[in-house]
């Protein structure tokens, strides 16, 4: 009811529910979330779960048949038939970078590796088994 006595419109009432209802942080790891590549505050890949400093949004694109999805600052990519693929290909692609370059010797890398290797643990808040 907007004022005593009337009735909500559907529409009304529609924005209401969902003004209800917008994602905030993420309880539990089955929450569902309206758009899985904006504000991304997690990875989980190889067993392990990337807690993130600050949220990241992810790029989607579509060439062919195939989905792309990437950030862009780290030129980290996955791809796969579906975001949903892709998505957990991009998983992937992180840990494997984070254990290539983060988890490192920095003496055994390039001084390029070494800076993708300060990027990733400055985004990186905590790693933890999962």
């Amino acid at each position: 009811m907007t004022e005593i006595g009337k009735r909500m419109t559907f529409k009304q009432e529609a924005a209401r529910t969902a003004r209800r209802k917008r994602p905030g942080a993420r309880s539990n790891p089955c929450t569902l979330v309206e758009n899985p590549t904006e504000a991304v505050r997690e990875i989980s890949s190889h067993g392990h779960r990337f807690q993130l400093r600050t949220p990241i949004d992810l790029k989607v694109r579509q060439t062919g048949s195939y989905c792309f999805v990437g950030y862009p600052a780290l030129e980290i990519e996955g791809y796969g038939k579906d975001e949903s693929e892709a998505l957990k290909d991009f998983g992937e692609a992180f840990g494997a970078t984070w254990e290539a370059y983060a988890d490192e010797d920095p003496d055994r890398l390039t001084r390029d590796a070494q800076e993708l290797g300060k990027k990733l643990r400055d985004l990186v808040a905590h790693v933890e088994p999962v």
